[in-house]
């Protein structure tokens, strides 16, 4: 039985070796990442026309130099890649709503959001 099963796992590593790795990853929808700093992703998303409405900030979790099992980025840092992609100048006045931004909490979760004229930005 065990002989049965080895054999099996063999035949599928060499079908799949064969396999181009274009072809083997074709069914999944393909998505677009910049490494904006070492080890921070930036996701854009778009709409229907093309254009920016959302970005999406996450630390790379695996390299093969090093696994992270955490995903905290400072605040300072943050605020340095947000200066960087949404200057101040562009995200317009802040919001006279909560001009301090609004602290919301789900499950374990905290949620630091501002809005701008322009933007939202959300922690």
């Amino acid at each position: 039985m065990l002989n049965l099963i080895g054999l099996s796992l063999a035949l599928l590593l060499q079908l799949n070796a064969g396999m181009d790795a274009k072809q083997q990853f074709a069914k999944y929808p393909k998505i677009e990442a910049y490494e904006i700093r070492p080890d921070i992703l930036m996701l854009p998303r778009y709409t229907a026309d093309g254009e920016v409405c959302a970005l999406g900030l996450q630390r790379l979790h695996y390299s093969p130099e090093m696994i992270r099992v955490d995903s905290d980025m400072t605040g300072e840092g943050i605020d340095k890649i947000l200066d960087e992609l949404a200057p101040a100048a562009e995200r317009g006045k802040p919001s006279e709503v909560v001009p301090r931004g609004l602290y919301t909490r789900s499950g374990q979760s905290m949620f630091y959001s501002i809005d701008y004229e322009y933007i939202d930005i959300q922690y």
